[in-house]
């Protein structure tokens, strides 16, 4: 099940760019302790109340974040919602015939999320990222 949504993706050609513009410019907080590598690129969390944006600069023209970054610009990426059992999820919109991709791991991210992106066909357009584990607050009332 769905239980809330915790991040937005932001897709940036400099991530340094980026954080200063939400950090230093626009006074959000950071969320990460430093930039993470992730699969097609690097990220780093910038809290917004009890969410947050994930600023991601592509470093793989190859990965989903490097073709967007070459077909769109920067700009908003992806939409991340938490689930408490991500395997039970996808079985079951893969059963409402949702395409989503096999979940797998970050390992490199010290909290080691587990994800799997929904097909952007099955959702209007929508790129829409599945989460389980760490890696956001709930809101007020979820903890």
């Amino acid at each position: 099940m769905i239980e809330y949504f915790t991040h937005v993706g932001h897709i940036v050609r400099d991530i340094d760019k980026g954080i200063d513009l939400y950090t230093r410019v626009l006074g959000f907080k950071p969320r990460s302790s430093g930039v993470g590598q992730i699969p097609g690129g690097k990220a780093f969390m910038v809290a917004v109340g009890n969410n947050s944006i994930e600023l991601i600069e592509p470093t793989d023209s190859e990965h989903r974040v490097g073709k967007f970054l070459q077909q769109h610009g920067e700009g908003w990426f992806h939409i991340s919602f938490r689930v408490n059992d991500l395997n039970k999820e996808v079985q079951s919109l893969r059963e409402q015939g949702i395409t989503v991709e096999d979940p797998r791991e970050i390992s490199t991210l010290p909290s080691r999320p587990k994800i799997a992106f929904v097909d952007p066909q099955s959702v209007y357009g929508a790129i829409i990222e599945l989460a389980e584990g760490p890696g956001g607050p709930a809101p007020k009332g979820k903890r």
